[in-house]
């Protein structure tokens, strides 16, 4: 029979540990190199919406 599941099993974690605790929750472990590809397109992303900012003011 299954274990009980109640709320004394919930662990809170901080900062990064979720991150250093689950990695594939957060990026595709099969292929770290998404996660570089995920940092280099949100950054030319705000570079645009920015840029687009300034631009119409």
């Amino acid at each position: 029979m299954a274990k009980e599941y109640n709320a004394s099993d919930i662990e809170v974690l901080s900062g990064l540990e979720p991150v250093q605790k689950r990695p594939g929750m957060y990026t595709d472990t099969d292929c770290p190199n998404h996660l570089a590809y995920e940092v280099i397109d949100n950054s030319v992303d705000e570079a645009i919406v920015g840029t687009l900012q300034i631009n119409s003011c």
